[in-house]
């Protein structure tokens, strides 16, 4: 087991640099090009086949997605819960075992979800999203399944080994080979029809899922447990205590996220749009305006992404403190990034979505919805820590039960209120979750949220630094369609927020503070 260096925080509570920080590091460099290259992506897709077009992927995606959590529900938490949990009770043996249960059952599952999305394309495409465009573009997700599943397994093996890089490295090779196929296919037979270009965007998904696995499977080989006496014991029954709540629960919450996405080009549709209209709106806020939304999240997801092992071993070993001194430091992290995050968007939506996407109408979806950009980066941090505190029922039941509302009101809303009705939508929903899943989070951990430091002074730092900016963006309007220029002014927010924090924080306070004690004693 890898040795992890601490050091002490919080009144004795030790947190782990070495091991957490560096990975965090380099992950945060993958994300980050990771999510640039999704928007450029979603860029040259949208230049292709337009805002409609991607409407058109999204609404097939949507309905895919359920098939994917059906493949995939569960099985990497379980794979990191049970192994993380034997590490932390320092057993060796039982690595085998695990991945060998965990991989006959997601084959099992996966397969039979392939089958039923291969045969049920037509039905799903033209009576449940009412679009036989879908058709095709279904098929060719459908082999994708098996390779998701196993993959998972993998993922959830490497998590648990703290290998969190190598899962960065196969997402790089999904992303390039997805945007591969696409680009080399639109190059090579210009024209293609709208219906056409969804499929061949499928294609590059279900090729990556290939290239992705093959890598996957080798690093696991790599990684994995050197040869020892395999340890007995109930492993499937562990393994499936874990998934198959999550399964279920997973495959509610995501068929009524697919039944919604499904509802909301209708409900546009029933406004008085046209359909080509409704398409595109909808494929202008889940393709477009979001996808922009949650880049600065790359700081925070790396991080994220090795709470759940971390935690999950932390507890299996009775480290309570640590536990604490870690969520303390994951909370306070993720306001002080997502503050300013909003105030970027809230200066700059309108030259983001000219520059992104030469559409105007894409930084107003941004401005109505950048409030909403601390809790929606709040809610996926809380969930990555719940799931580490073994709360997947809880995230599961908080995800149903937000659905649920979320239908009922695109059902009245949209229809009566048309795409207003749908930003309502969107923020009613990005309130209730948040708030259950962080107060959960709280409530388990026992960290107190020090709304002063880390809330109101830093809303305080992120305003002033917008004000001043977006004074500076209006004396020079002409250059703010210049990249360069939008670049140097969000760093400039950036470093005007930093300056404006340390000023009013107590820490600088407390610096100062130790600085009189040194030199009255002489130091």
């Amino acid at each position: 087991m890898q040795e992890h260096a601490y050091i002490a925080t919080n009144g004795g509570a030790r947190v782990n640099h070495t091991s957490i920080m560096k990975n965090s590091l380099v992950l945060t460099g993958f994300s980050l090009v990771m999510r640039v290259a999704g928007i450029a992506f979603s860029m040259y897709v949208a230049a292709g086949v337009g805002a409609e077009g991607m409407g058109l992927y999204q609404l097939t995606y949507s309905a895919f997605a359920f098939a994917v959590t059906m493949a995939t529900a569960g099985i990497s938490v379980a794979v990191t819960r049970v192994l993380t949990e034997e590490q932390g009770m320092r057993r060796t043996g039982s690595e085998r075992p695990v991945m060998r249960n965990a991989l006959g059952y997601a084959a099992l599952v996966s397969l039979t979800a392939a089958a039923c999305v291969f045969l049920g394309a037509d039905y799903i495409g033209t009576v449940l999203l009412s679009d036989e465009r879908t058709v095709l573009s279904l098929r060719v997700l459908a082999p994708a399944l098996p390779l998701m599943s196993l993959s998972a397994c993998f993922k959830g093996h490497l998590l648990a080994v703290r290998r969190p890089i190598q899962i960065a490295v196969s997402d790089v090779l999904e992303q390039v080979v997805e945007a591969g196929v696409f680009i080399v296919m639109v190059q090579r037979y210009p024209g293609l029809s709208m219906e056409t270009a969804c499929a061949v965007i499928a294609a590059g998904v279900t090729a990556s899922e290939l290239i992705s696995c093959g890598y996957l499977y080798v690093q696991y080989l790599r990684f994995r447990e050197k040869p020892a006496s395999e340890i007995p014991g109930s492993f499937l029954r562990r393994l499936l205590a874990v998934a198959l709540p999550v399964a279920g629960s997973s495959c509610l919450a995501s068929a009524l996220r697919t039944m919604e996405n499904v509802m909301v080009p209708s409900g546009l549709r029933k406004s008085g749009m046209p359909e080509a209209a409704a398409l595109s709106d909808y494929g202008m806020v889940r393709g477009m305006a979001l996808p922009v939304m949650f880049l600065p999240f790359a700081f925070l997801s790396a991080f994220t992404s090795l709470l759940m092992p971390e935690i999950s071993e932390a507890q299996a070993a009775g480290r309570d403190r640590y536990i604490h001194a870690l969520i303390e430091r994951v909370v306070r992290s993720c306001l002080l990034l997502s503050i300013p995050a909003a105030a970027i968007f809230a200066v700059f939506s309108g030259p983001l979505s000219e520059l992104v996407y030469q559409n105007s109408q894409v930084g107003m979806v941004i401005l109505i919805l950048t409030p909403l950009v601390p809790l929606m980066y709040f809610d996926a941090v809380a969930d990555g820590v719940l799931k580490g505190l073994g709360q997947q029922t809880w995230v599961l039941y908080c995800n149903i039960a937000d659905s649920v509302i979320r239908i009922l009101m695109v059902y009245y809303l949209i229809p009566a209120m048309g795409f207003t009705g749908f930003m309502v939508v969107m923020y009613v929903s990005n309130i209730f979750n948040p708030i259950l899943s962080v107060w959960r989070m709280m409530k388990l951990s026992r960290v107190r949220l020090r709304t002063g430091e880390w809330i109101a002074k830093p809303l305080l730092a992120a305003g002033a630094a917008a004000l001043l900016v977006r004074l500076l963006c209006l004396r020079y309007p002409a250059e703010q369609m210049q990249v360069g220029v939008v670049i140097a002014e969000i760093l400039l927010l950036g470093l005007l927020y930093a300056a404006f924090l340390w000023l009013i924080s107590d820490e600088k306070k407390r610096g100062e503070s130790k600085s009189s004690v040194r030199v009255r004693s002489g130091l």
